[in-house]
């Protein structure tokens, strides 16, 4: 991800001191806005997908998931014996569920650097 981010800042510089007409410097830098804006948006919601909880009030087993579209994380809150407090974490579905949400942005931001030229 800091790669592409310094990509998009390369970009920008260019187009501040690179040489080459008008038009050419507004398409870079409108390539480069729009790559910063989805990088940036597409990371609010990877974020916001790996944090959500979810809560399952069922009588005889209270519990919140984490994780959009796995579930890494369960916190039990209630079962059949009485109030608890126990947490369960996946070091691995979390990790998958981290590229999910990576691999998508990371081909998102190569069209829009290789095919975006207008």
């Amino acid at each position: 991800m800091q790669n592409l981010c310094l990509l998009a800042k390369k970009d920008l510089n260019q187009t501040r001191v690179g040489a080459g007409s008008l038009k050419r410097n507004k398409s870079l830098t409108s390539k480069s806005a729009l790559l910063l804006t989805f990088l940036g948006l597409w990371s609010i919601a990877a974020l916001v997908a790996m944090i959500w909880g979810t809560t399952y009030n069922w009588p005889d087993y209270v519990h919140v998931n984490y994780g959009i579209p796995f579930v890494w994380g369960t916190h039990t809150l209630n079962t059949f014996i009485g109030p608890v407090d126990r947490w369960s974490f996946d070091l691995s579905v979390m990790a998958l569920d981290l590229a999910v949400w990576l691999f998508p942005m990371i081909l998102g931001a190569y069209v829009i650097r290789k095919f975006k030229a207008k």
